[in-house]
């Protein structure tokens, strides 16, 4: 197994024109040579052979990152179905020695018989293993989302490394010093005082939460609009349901000139999908994923029009601090159905490394801003402490249909005193609701109502990360499994790559005066803890 990148090999220095995703370890390709119409490839970003040679945490990615390509392939075609599969040495087929997944997608009619599935090859052309031909390069037609614009500037992100003998480097990194100024330009943002909705608090918090999903080595430099797109969902899901305020129940405007349009995109996909205000997010989306998929689309075309090309306005003046984008103002709904249309969101240097750094200050300083520009359009919310708790509180979302069979896994003992609990039992958000809202079963844990009351908002300590760790073992762990059956039961979110990289981002990053919680009133500070935790992140690993 080759662990180095290797200058020869095609998927590791891959043309940018292929990628349509950028994680942590993992690249999504679209294929040069496909099989079908939208076929994609996921590949590590370090050189290793086969699926058997990857780390744990890189088929944990892999497999999330599956979702990520279907996402990409339905944004612009329209197939009846999937192969999905890995080719595993010369005999199983493989001819290019650097781990890649396939997803294929299968339309009605692409073969006579499609019966068997992965049991038989889609017969297509493989030009690419006969002859001298070299791994293919790019077919511009078939790149679905790169402008001719973008390909004719340097707006092209490093989100590969320069060709070396080392190893994979970082793909994004960001000078201590200029974190500070770069606060500096966020609050200048927060005080421009030209938006009339408030998609501008949508978009800085989304960015921010995904740079921390997808954290490690410094961050994406590349996002795109529709990852943007879901998480803005996310964002508004829990401000679409009816507020109870001084004249009555009523969902709060978020336009100074009535409803803002993705707040009425969702307010729609709730009427039809989730009528009690109470379901989650996860559960409508599950019960109709078509419908989901239309909203999302209609998000990202919103997103796209408005904020986006206008955030980065201060004054008269842009100052592209944030990311670059390949439109501008005169974008029209049309050009997002171009197959050449570019939905990237090219982070600039530093910026996500930035937005990890700040998330912790960043994120109450944005919900402030937000709660109090919602306040201002809605003259009947004027607890700003209610509001704020009723726009992103961590209890919008019942936690009850999980809580017994937490109580059940954990032996009715609290998660952090294991001390055993005799009447109610809290359910407590691990990596806090306030440093990351993530109410995935994973972060999920119960707590004796004085530990949690304890314990409150701030990071546990190293003890506590280690056995949280441990819920993260390889699949046929007894607890892993019993969580997956719970989120499916309840229809709860579960995305255990995703908690990991929020995790490792946060605790990774921690400066050594930190202090974390032990027990009742009890705090140790990082670097106390320093070896304790690094073998709990290696666990994460």
């Amino acid at each position: 197994m080759r662990n180095m990148a290797d200058a020869a090999c095609p998927f590791c220095f891959p043309d940018a024109r292929r990628i349509f995703h950028a994680g942590e370890r993992i690249l999504g390709l679209w294929d040069g040579y496909p099989a079908s119409p939208g076929h994609a490839l996921l590949v590590p970003r370090r050189h290793v052979t086969t699926w058997f040679d990857a780390t744990p945490a890189e088929r944990i990615e892999l497999t999330a990152a599956i979702e990520i390509a279907r996402e990409a392939i339905l944004r612009h075609h329209h197939p009846d179905g999937f192969n999905i599969g890995v080719n595993v040495g010369a005999a199983g087929g493989q001819t290019v020695f650097h781990l890649h997944v396939h997803v294929i997608p299968r339309y009605a009619g692409d073969v006579p018989d499609p019966r068997g599935g992965v049991r038989h090859v889609l017969p297509c052309k493989y030009e690419h293993w006969t002859g001298n031909a070299p791994e293919p390069g790019v077919r511009e037609a078939q790149v679905p989302w790169v402008s001719q614009r973008a390909l004719e500037t340097s707006a092209t992100p490093d989100i590969v490394p320069a060709r070396s003998d080392s190893a994979v480097a970082p793909i994004a990194s960001g000078p201590g010093s200029e974190v500070a100024g770069f606060g500096e330009r966020v609050l200048q943002l927060l005080d421009e005082g030209r938006f009339t909705a408030t998609y501008k608090y949508a978009v800085l918090l989304a960015l921010t939460e995904l740079c921390l999903e997808q954290g490690g080595g410094g961050g994406p430099p590349v996002l795109t609009t529709w990852q943007l797109a879901e998480r803005v969902v996310e964002l508004y899901w829990p401000q679409t349901a009816p507020y109870q305020g001084q004249a009555g129940a009523r969902v709060l405007a978020q336009n100074r000139g009535g409803q803002a349009e993705i707040v009425a995109l969702i307010q729609r996909f709730r009427e039809h999908c989730a009528p009690d205000p109470s379901v989650p997010l996860s559960r409508a989306r599950a019960a109709a994923r078509q419908r989901y998929e239309r909203l999302v689309k209609a998000v990202e075309w919103k997103l796209i029009e408005m904020p986006l090309p206008r955030l980065q306005v201060i004054g008269d003046a842009e100052s592209r601090f944030l990311y670059r984008i390949g439109w501008d103002t005169s974008v029209k709904r049309q050009n997002l159905e171009d197959v050449g249309f570019d939905n990237r969101i090219q982070l600039m240097d530093g910026v996500a490394d930035s937005l990890i750094q700040l998330s912790g200050l960043l994120r109450p300083l944005i919900q402030r801003a937000w709660a109090g520009m919602v306040a201002g359009m809605n003259r009947d919310a004027t607890d700003e402490a209610r509001l704020q708790e009723f726009l992103f509180g961590a209890q919008r979302i019942s936690l009850d249909p999980v809580r017994q069979d937490l109580r059940e896994i954990q032996n009715n003992r609290c998660f952090y005193c294991d001390g055993r609990i005799t009447g109610a039992a809290d359910v407590d958000h691990f990596i806090p609701w306030a440093r990351h809202p993530d109410n995935g079963m994973e972060n999920l844990v119960v707590a004796d109502p004085r530990c949690n009351g304890n314990k409150r908002d701030f990071l546990a300590a190293g003890e506590h990360v280690e056995r949280w760790a441990q819920r993260f073992a390889a699949p046929g762990d007894s607890v892993r499994d019993q969580l997956a059956d719970i989120a499916q039961r309840a229809g709860f979110d579960r995305h255990p790559a995703q908690t990991l990289n929020v995790a490792r981002t946060i605790y990774s990053r921690l400066p050594d005066d930190v202090r974390l919680w032990l027990r009742t009133r009890e705090f140790v500070p990082v670097a106390a803890q320093r070896m304790r935790l690094d073998r709990a992140l290696a666990l994460l690993e």
